[in-house]
């Protein structure tokens, strides 16, 4: 198990930032919160902690590959293949791609800051490649606005 932990720069105590920690991890936007997967619940969860320390939060079970940006996190779900993205203001979640068959899970995803372009691993026997989709663009539903 790998734990993030905070330390002063000007030196100091440091403090502990997750627990169960093993995966993935990555900053909210607004620098409030760490999301990182971990396999401590029986799957490749993903969690939220606030960067100041506190109460791990599962946000979603399942999730090995996500990204964060300003519009919430985008995650993928390996047995439909499809990029879900969580609205955390409202609790809304939207499918807004679907992957081929050749998505790996657990080879990482990347979303542009501006949302446009998602870029995932393509790992198949022989060779690995980088994917970039081009067009992707988020666009809300009524019931999310």
């Amino acid at each position: 198990m790998v734990c993030v932990w905070k330390s002063p720069s000007t030196g100091g105590e440091a403090i502990q930032i997750t627990r169960r920690g093993d995966g993935a991890l990555s900053e909210s936007v607004d620098g409030k919160f760490l999301y990182f997967t971990s396999l401590q619940a029986g799957t490749d969860a993903l969690f939220r902690v606030p960067v100041g320390g506190g109460e791990e939060k599962q946000v979603v079970p399942g999730a090995p590959d996500f990204a964060v940006t300003a519009k919430g996190v985008y995650f993928v779900l390996p047995d439909t293949r499809t990029v879900q993205l969580l609205d955390e203001k409202s609790g809304k979640i939207s499918t807004v791609a679907r992957l081929g068959a050749e998505h790996s899970s657990g080879m990482g995803i990347t979303v542009s800051s501006d949302d446009h372009y998602l870029v995932f691993s393509d790992f198949s026997i022989g060779h690995n490649d980088l994917m970039l989709v081009e067009g992707f663009r988020w666009m809300p539903t009524a019931a999310m606005l």
